[in-house]
């Protein structure tokens, strides 16, 4: 009978160090700081389901970023190694593509490019860029 309590609370242990470990593992959420570049989707001018979005500082070293779909929050960061960069290279794909989509890029408190569009669309956009369109 200890034996086998022993082993229980020995199983028990593992399995709670095996949580613990995978809850450090998962990646931490960022939090929606408007401290460098952030993007706002308009959501009453998109009519798009979900915009596909890839990321760079040109053209030839963007990457797959993120997707947003409607319902989700509709303003958050770029990721982190893109924050303060000088040149932002953003393209975006709306879904199903001939929807209509509206975002702005901002930089801090300042809007940069406004991306209206159906299909695809990118630009390369600088810190010193400025869209009256984004407010």
């Amino acid at each position: 009978m200890r034996r086998m309590i022993g082993a229980l609370t020995f199983a028990l242990a593992i399995a709670a160090t095996t949580v613990v470990a995978q809850q450090r593992q998962q990646p931490d959420v960022d939090l929606f700081t408007k401290a460098g570049w952030w993007i706002r989707v308009d959501t009453q001018k998109t009519e798009a389901s979900s915009v596909t979005l890839q990321i760079g500082t040109k053209a030839g070293d963007r990457r797959a970023w993120r997707a947003w779909h409607s319902g989700e929050v509709h303003e958050f960061d770029v990721p982190r190694d893109f924050q303060s960069v000088k040149e932002l290279y953003i393209q975006a794909s709306s879904n199903p593509s001939g929807k209509t989509t509206r975002f702005c890029v901002f930089y801090q408190d300042l809007g940069m490019k406004r991306f209206d569009f159906s299909g695809d669309k990118d630009e390369q956009i600088k810190q010193s860029d400025r869209d009256d369109g984004c407010k």
